[in-house]
């Protein structure tokens, strides 16, 4: 993978103008009062399929060569990509996989089938997922889309911080969720760009802090058990669109 640059997330933004929606920055006074200071939110709940999730799963597949995604397009998740890319796969005219926890929530499986997806579960813990993927992938000669690792996802995901920065270009501290640490690649890139003193803030569950564990040990740390889903987690399905 090459680095990721500010050029990368400013062409992400122009390929996905047509598609993906310019979701709002929200403002509360209780928010400012309970933070002591402005702060600003980026709606990406009101992006397509609910979650910033499109941004990088449309563009990558937009981006590969049609010889590689005429066959469908495959990737693992345990909701939010699953959806992302079962749209993208449906915008894209082509056929979409996805490869999702058996304890996955009803109504994000479900999101993805209202998508025309293809859903098939895994048992978290004691099957490997990625060489799942894989094994599909080659079977029936799918193109893979990653959740996270993948210049074209770190890039269309850090669209969202560019729209933000562009409209409140006064903001001084950003503070992003790391997961697969996509949107925290994306949304530094162009920050940075845009604004070198700017302060990138990453955040992560404590029960699920393999970024932390990483940095402090000096090379990548695994999880030895993915944190369960909240047994309360759950969707709304987002409508075929």
């Amino acid at each position: 993978m090459t680095e990721l640059t500010a050029r990368d997330v400013k062409d992400a933004a122009a390929n996905l103008e047509p598609v993906a929606a310019r979701t709002p920055a929200l403002t509360a006074l209780s928010l400012d009062q309970a933070a002591g200071w402005p702060v600003v939110c980026k709606a990406e709940s009101l992006q397509r399929t609910g979650s910033f999730k499109f941004r990088g799963a449309y563009h990558h597949a937009s981006c590969l060569p049609a010889k590689e995604r005429v066959g469908g397009l495959i990737g693992a998740s345990s909701g939010n990509h699953a959806q992302a890319l079962a749209l993208a796969g449906r915008l894209l005219e082509v056929p979409a996989t996805v490869v999702i926890p058996a304890d996955a929530p009803a109504p994000k499986v479900e999101g993805v089938r209202a998508l025309g997806g293809r859903v098939v579960t895994y048992r978290r813990g004691s099957e490997d997922r990625d060489a799942l993927v894989a094994d599909i992938a080659a079977r029936d000669g799918l193109a893979v889309v990653p959740s996270a690792n993948s210049l074209h996802i770190m890039a269309g995901a850090g669209t969202a911080a560019l729209e933000l920065l562009t409209e409140h270009p006064e903001i001084e501290t950003l503070v992003v969720p790391i997961g697969g640490g996509g949107l925290a690649a994306g949304t530094a890139t162009i920050a940075k760009h845009l604004n070198p003193g700017i302060k990138v803030i990453g955040v992560e569950p404590e029960d699920g802090a393999d970024t932390l564990l990483s940095m402090r040990c000096g090379q990548r740390i695994a999880l030895p058990e993915p944190p369960s889903p909240s047994p309360t987690a759950s969707a709304t399905p987002a409508p075929p669109h």
